[in-house]
C-alpha cells in the first residue's frame, strides 16, 4: 500500500511523502519520533501510532497514574470540605471542573476525524493498576454521593454548587452517550444527528453569548442553566 498525500508525523506534523507499509515503523526525519504504521480498514487509510515502548513514565507508574492521583486528591478535598460544611473556595471549584473535564476527555478512546492519529495505543496497564474505567467511576460516585448528601441535609439549593454539579452532570451524560453510540459513528443517522447536535449547540452558544454580554437580563436563570448543561453535554459527547 502506498501512502497518499496528506499523511503527517503525529508529533510534529511533518508531511510524509514516502511509501507507508502497514505494521512497519516510520521514523520522522525532523523530530525523530518513531510511529507504528497500521492500516484502518474502516476508513481505508493509514494511521500512525506513536511508539511509547521506550518512554519512561513518571515514578515508573502506569501512564496517567500521576494525573489520576492529583485528580483524586482534588476531588477528595472538594468532598471533604462539603462534608465538613465548609465553603468550597472558587479556585478549588474551577480546578476540579478543569481537571475532571480534561481527564474525562483525555481517557476517552480516540475516534479521530483527521488523516492521522496522535495516539491510538491502548495502555495495557491502567492508571494506578486499577481496572479500566475505575477512576472515572470513582469520580462519578463521589460527586453523586455528595449531591445526595447535600439534598438529604437540605443544603443543595443553598450550597452555591448547583451550577458546578450541573456542568459535571452534562459532561458525564455526554460521555455516556458517546460510549453508547460509538459503534454507530459511521452510520448515516449518527452523522446526521451529529450535524444537528453541532447546529443546536452553536445556536445555544450564540444565545448564551447575547444573554451574558449584550442583554444580561434577557433570560431566566433556569434557561441559562439548561444551556450550560447542554454545552457540557456536547463537550462530553465529543
Amino acid at each position: 500500500m502506498v501512502s497518499k498525500p496528506g499523511y503527517h508525523c503525529p508529533k510534529c506534523s511533518w508531511s510524509i511523502r514516502q511509501e507507508l507499509l502497514t505494521d512497519t515503523i516510520y521514523g520522522c526525519p525532523v523530530c525523530k519520533t518513531k510511529s507504528l504504521v497500521k492500516w484502518d480498514r474502516h476508513k481505508q487509510r493509514f494511521i500512525l501510532i506513536e511508539n511509547f515502548e521506550k518512554e519512561k513514565e513518571p515514578l515508573r507508574l502506569p501512564k496517567g497514574s500521576v494525573r489520576a492521583i492529583v485528580m483524586l486528591l482534588v476531588i477528595s478535598s472538594f468532598c471533604i470540605l462539603i462534608l465538613q460544611k465548609d465553603e468550597v473556595p472558587n479556585y478549588l471549584l474551577n480546578l476540579a471542573l478543569i481537571i475532571v473535564g480534561y481527564y474525562f476527555a483525555l481517557r476517552k478512546s480516540i475516534a479521530g476525524h483527521s488523516t492521522y492519529f496522535f495516539d491510538a495505543v491502548k495502555d495495557e496497564k491502567q492508571p494506578l493498576f486499577l481496572p479500566k474505567g475505575w477512576i472515572r467511576g470513582i469520580i462519578i460516585i463521589a460527586f453523586s454521593m455528595t449531591v445526595i448528601y447535600l439534598i438529604m441535609n437540605d443544603r443543595f439549593s443553598n450550597s452555591g454548587l448547583i451550577d458546578f454539579f450541573l456542568i459535571i452532570a452534562g459532561l458525564v451524560a455526554g460521555l455516556l452517550i458517546y460510549k453508547l453510540t460509538y459503534a454507530f459513528r459511521f452510520k448515516k443517522w449518527h452523522i446526521i444527528l451529529s450535524h444537528m447536535k453541532a447546529t443546536a449547540i452553536l445556536l445555544i452558544s450564540v444565545i448564551l453569548f447575547i444573554a451574558m454580554i449584550i442583554e444580561k437580563d434577557i433570560l431566566d436563570a433556569l434557561y441559562i442553566r439548561l444551556m450550560v448543561i447542554s454545552i457540557g453535554f456536547y463537550f462530553g459527547s465529543r
